[in-house]
């Protein structure tokens, strides 16, 4: 760790062994070299430990093994011996451009914020890019766009953070949740900023594959873990809200709207994938996405057409599951 060193990137891995070697070149072949890399290889029971241990004599690569205690564990640890001026995050499966970090580093410095947000392009069939209206924006703006799932999200890999924001609030990522737990840390960091700064250029790489979905809060999982998907999401949400300010109108007023949303897709989900239905549990969702259903039609970030299918699932869940069926057979058809 040299403190002449001005940026960290973190770097979590669990069984990476096809992915690593990519994402570790690219971050090594930046434009700028004062960096640090931390690779925190969490438990993995595959080859990883063997691709990475090629990379433990490099003066600034920094090789941390632990036991498997997933990646808010793995991100933490990191941060804690990170002592540069800024930390970026980047996952095992994707990679960066050239320019991605003196792009971040410049950007920060030049427009004198505490945040850095760009785009990305999104890698699966096909190349899609990914950006947004570039601008500085102040910390309540931040966190209206960061709850909008049109914009750039609660994602790590395309923000640069400042060090001492993070320490001197004791910002850490919650070890209980594995939904959302990005989007939780960077509601708290902006909650302590002024501002930050949007560019639309797009220097990360994410690597999109049809397993990206198997664990999350989706009606496309059809796992049998959905429901611990969808239970561990609707916390994160809740902690989130917890981290916005009440003033915060718009903000509040689309935290609750995704609150909404997310009870009504998991009863949406649960239609598709029980024979035999939890009904209490489908209840409980139900007179929750009717409480705060004012939210989910106020809300601007919120489109007409999900407006429709929430009513449509309130008042007529059997209809709304046979164009479910339908659509997601055609989607897998």
């Amino acid at each position: 760790m040299s403190k002449k060193n001005k940026v960290s990137i973190i770097v979590p891995v669990y069984n990476g062994e096809n992915t690593i070697q990519r994402c570790i070149e690219s971050i090594l072949n930046q434009s700028i070299k004062n960096f640090d890399l931390y690779i925190v290889n969490d438990g993995s029971s595959d080859n990883t430990n063997n691709v990475i241990d090629k990379y433990s004599s490099i003066h600034n690569v920094h090789i941390i093994n632990q036991d498997n205690q997933g990646v808010s564990k793995a991100r933490n640890v990191a941060l804690e011996l990170v002592n540069t001026e800024y930390v970026a995050f980047v996952d095992s499966d994707d990679y960066v451009d050239y320019n991605y970090l003196k792009n971040l580093v410049s950007s920060i410095e030049k427009y004198k914020v505490d945040l850095v947000i760009e785009g990305f392009k999104k890698i699966g069939n096909e190349k899609v890019y990914l950006r947004w209206e570039e601008g500085v924006y102040s910390s309540r703006k931040l966190i209206e766009i960061l709850l909008n799932e049109k914009g750039p999200q609660g994602y790590l890999w395309n923000k640069l953070f400042k060090v001492d924001i993070i320490k001197n609030n004791n910002l850490k990522f919650d070890r209980n949740i594995h939904m959302a737990e990005d989007l939780l840390f960077c509601i708290k960091y902006v909650s302590k900023i002024n501002d930050g700064v949007v560019l639309n250029n797009c220097d990360y790489n994410y690597v999109y594959t049809e397993n990206s979905l198997s664990n999350t809060a989706s009606i496309l999982n059809k796992n049998n873990n959905y429901k611990e998907a969808y239970k561990n999401y609707l916390i994160a949400l809740d902690k989130i809200k917890e981290n916005i300010p009440k003033k915060y109108i718009e903000c509040y007023t689309d935290i609750n709207a995704r609150i909404c949303r997310a009870d009504i897709d998991f009863m949406r989900t649960m239609k598709l994938n029980d024979i035999s239905l939890d009904k209490s549990l489908y209840k409980m969702l139900k007179k929750n996405a009717k409480r705060k259903q004012f939210f989910l039609y106020k809300s601007s970030i919120v489109k007409t057409k999900t407006k429709i299918y929430f009513w449509l699932t309130l008042c007529f869940p059997n209809v709304i599951k046979k164009i479910d069926t339908v659509r997601f057979r055609k989607m897998n058809g």
